[in-house]
């Protein structure tokens, strides 16, 4: 699922998605430093080095995946975490349950069944008299105001059929 994140002040966007554990995995302290995650680098860094140092550098073929599979599997909440402690705003909103994915189905096809279908227009079932403005049915065939016939051309079309 991707996560857009604002920043307020400078409207800096952020997208939290697979791709940042894809880069987690590959990058490891790095993509934690150019993040601004400095602790998290260290943190890295300690996972992945004193066992090779205590053992061999065999242990470095184990201790480098494990570090950055941990990484991978947890930089989307700590990378939220982050952005949430300094105030930035989520664009988007997470969708997690299927609840919330059905709902959010049946929210979109409310919408555009109701905005988007040439059929749910409604048609008027008022018009107004041609002769004292008087609102009537459009079935009606005389007013039920002035007791006019509804039928025949008003005066004004009479006047400029006339000229």
């Amino acid at each position: 699922m991707v996560r857009i994140f604002k920043n307020p002040i400078t409207d800096k966007t952020e997208k939290i998605d697979i791709d940042t554990s894809v880069c987690v995995f590959f990058f490891g302290p790095i993509y934690l430093a150019y993040k601004g995650l400095w602790k998290h680098a260290l943190i890295w860094l300690l996972i992945a080095t004193p066992l090779s140092l205590v053992f061999s550098s065999f242990v470095l073929l184990f201790s480098i995946p494990f570090a950055s599979m941990v990484f991978a599997a947890t930089i989307q909440s700590i990378l939220t975490q982050k952005y949430q402690d300094q105030c930035w705003e989520e664009v988007t909103k997470k969708i997690s349950t299927p609840y919330e994915i059905l709902q959010a189905k049946l929210y979109v096809e409310s919408i555009s069944s109701t905005f988007m279908d040439p059929a749910t227009e409604s048609m008027p079932t008022n018009k107004a008299c041609q002769f004292c403005s008087a609102v009537v049915t459009l079935e009606a065939v005389t007013c039920s105001n002035c007791h006019s016939d509804l039928s025949a051309q008003p005066v004004s079309e009479l006047r400029t059929a006339a000229a």
